[in-house]
């Protein structure tokens, strides 16, 4: 039987799944659309698609998959951290679609394998850094 701490970080990582699929959507659409439809350069269509994907996420698992009454952390703060991982993402990603594409592969498959590889470690920094609760006092 799991324990009630198991049960609420069980839904944390569901909920952390949907959002991060929201947030997928929301990026690899518009990286689809600016660099399929508009014919924006790759590393242009990227960055927007990357940021518009960042607000999403942001928002989304502040509000839902790591909501708290109180955090540890002010949001400037979050948002901060938040924007540095992001920003750390956003170099990985540009360097492994960069270097893929010059491989060979095709844009859009390379930006699919960037997205899943950089989101791999993702819930593990949102949840013991970045959107810590605060501990209550009994």
């Amino acid at each position: 039987m799991m324990s009630r701490v198991e049960r609420v970080q069980q839904r944390a990582f569901v909920r952390y799944l949907v959002v991060g699929g929201a947030a997928f959507v929301v990026e690899y659409s518009s990286f689809y659309v600016l660099f399929s439809v508009f014919n924006w350069a790759v590393w242009l269509a990227n960055g927007v698609s990357f940021l518009l994907a960042l607000l999403t996420s942001f928002a989304c698992n502040r509000a839902w998959t790591f909501g708290a009454k109180t955090y540890s952390k002010r949001t400037t703060q979050q948002l901060g951290l938040y924007i540095t991982l992001a920003f750390i993402n956003l170099l990985l990603t540009l360097g492994l679609v960069q270097i893929m594409v010059s491989l060979g592969a095709s844009a859009k498959l390379a930006k699919f394998t960037a997205m899943l590889i950089t989101s791999a470690w993702n819930f593990l920094i949102y949840k013991f850094l970045i959107f810590t609760h605060k501990q209550s006092v009994n």
